[in-house]
């Protein structure tokens, strides 16, 4: 894994942004844009105290797929869906299924809108964003059934949504449609950022940088409450009480390690995943009971296991 991977990942979503992807147009203005005061700006103070617990402990590791990316787990940890893609040609671009009843690959959806952002609304169905706006205001999230016979049940704008999170001008933008507000959520003099996502109880938006690591934004308390230095590909799992994130070192053309950190954001409990073989782990995605976890490694092999207390 080489990490200007990351750099041209970030520059895409941050390249193809437009001040018209907001879409609240103004006279001889091409968008609103929140002004300095409706900016967060990071507070110290605001930042969560965390109980550091013990490491858990993997179990019952079995290889699920070779040179399939971003896998994300079920909520009941028994489906994995992971991304194949094709450079040459996107039509050829795939979303593959497992599970633990055939412990087989098969293929549920294929084409040039096909991307690795995947959230799941049951234990047999996910939300897929659009590959050309995964974060953009004006994108949407496609419905699959993945059942044995997997299709497409519908289209849902991600503007429609209560809260509509997206990157606009390396900066996160935060709309309510209860109380008609627009906020810039990320504190544009510290770093540029990207990549938002909202959890799914819709309490937090968590968001990337490009030099800071992540950042976990409270909506609630209207603050950053917790920046996870270092660290890259967050997820929440399908309730959104935890957070899983890579915590990462590079030699600046690669990473030297990749050790996974889980959060729990309701009793605010801190805790690494032991590495004994330090292996480099990305893109993990935790089961909504958090004893099932499904994450790639640098060789290009994607792997699930259970989670254990030490």
């Amino acid at each position: 894994m080489k990490l200007n991977r990351i750099l041209i990942a970030a520059s895409c979503v941050l390249g193809c942004m437009t001040m018209a992807s907001a879409g609240f147009a103004q006279p001889e203005q091409a968008a609103a844009h929140p002004v300095d005061g409706q900016m967060v700006r990071l507070d110290a103070k605001k930042l969560w105290k965390f109980s550091y617990l013990p490491n858990l402990k993997m179990k019952n590791v079995q290889k699920v797929a070779e040179k399939l990316r971003h896998p994300s787990i079920s909520p009941d940890g028994r489906h994995i869906v992971m991304f194949d893609r094709d450079a040459d040609n996107l039509e050829n671009n795939r979303l593959y299924e497992w599970n633990d009843n055939t412990l087989e690959l098969r293929e549920i959806v294929r084409g040039s809108q096909v991307s690795m952002f995947v959230d799941w609304q049951d234990d047999e169905s996910i939300l897929m964003r659009e590959r050309d706006k995964p974060f953009f205001r004006e994108g949407a999230k496609l419905n699959y059934s993945i059942g044995k016979k997997p299709m497409l049940r519908g289209r849902k704008p991600i503007a429609d949504n209560d809260y509509v999170v997206y990157d606009e001008s390396d900066i996160i933008i935060l709309e309510s449609k209860k109380t008609k507000t627009l906020q810039a959520i990320s504190d544009s003099r510290a770093d540029r950022y990207f990549a938002p996502i909202l959890s799914p109880d819709e309490k937090y938006v968590v968001f990337s940088s490009l030099s800071s690591g992540i950042h976990l934004f409270d909506i609630e308390t209207n603050a950053v409450v917790f920046i996870g230095s270092n660290g890259i590909y967050p997820s929440f799992s399908p309730d959104g009480r935890y957070l899983i994130y890579t915590t990462n070192r590079d030699d600046g053309h690669n990473f030297t390690s990749g050790d996974l950190v889980l959060i729990d954001l309701q009793n605010r409990s801190y805790r690494y995943i032991s590495n004994p073989n330090n292996e480099i782990r990305i893109n993990a995605t935790i089961s909504r009971d958090a004893k099932q976890i499904a994450y790639e490694t640098d060789d290009g092999n994607t792997w699930r296991a259970s989670l254990n207390a030490e």
